[in-house]
């Protein structure tokens, strides 16, 4: 009597594949966005705190009385006027894009910078949309006019 030979069915290229397609599941899941990692786009979360607003302008190199001398809602316009667009611009150094929260109203928190070049006082504005950041300038009401990004220059 003939007994068949069966052969057993290789694995090998399906288990292959398989720890493949995992591999490629996770490096995809904990991997960072193209755009994050090139540095188009940031994300400040979490900033709840006084102490964590200071923090963030120390980060761009601005140095500020410990206190807010103001703090005021504002509302972004939900068309963009060549005035805004201008604003706008001021964001993109720090990754940011204000065109995401139009016509939402935004909480700003004005600081004094005490190491700003320039005579006369200066301004941090800092935009949060609830513990956001998203955006800000630097700013005087000197009649030089002064609006500069964030990120203080060397």
């Amino acid at each position: 009597m003939k007994t068949a030979n069966a052969k057993k069915p290789n694995l090998l290229p399906l288990l292959l594949l398989f720890s493949f397609a995992v591999f490629l599941c996770l490096s995809l899941l904990f991997s960072e966005p193209k755009s994050l990692a090139a540095g188009t786009k940031k994300e400040y979360l979490n900033i709840k705190t006084n102490e964590q607003r200071l923090a963030l302008l120390s980060s761009f190199g601005r140095e500020c009385e410990s206190a807010p001398v103001k703090m005021y809602e504002v509302t972004v316009p939900r068309e963009f006027d060549k005035t805004y667009k201008a604003y706008n611009e001021l964001q993109k150094p720090l990754g940011l894009d204000l065109s995401r929260f139009r016509g939402e109203t935004l909480r700003c928190y004005t600081y004094v910078v005490t190491n700003h070049p320039d005579m006369g006082t200066v301004y941090a504005n800092l935009l949060f949309s609830f513990d956001e950041f998203v955006g800000g300038d630097v700013s005087s009401a000197a009649p030089s006019g002064l609006l500069e990004c964030l990120i203080a220059s060397s």
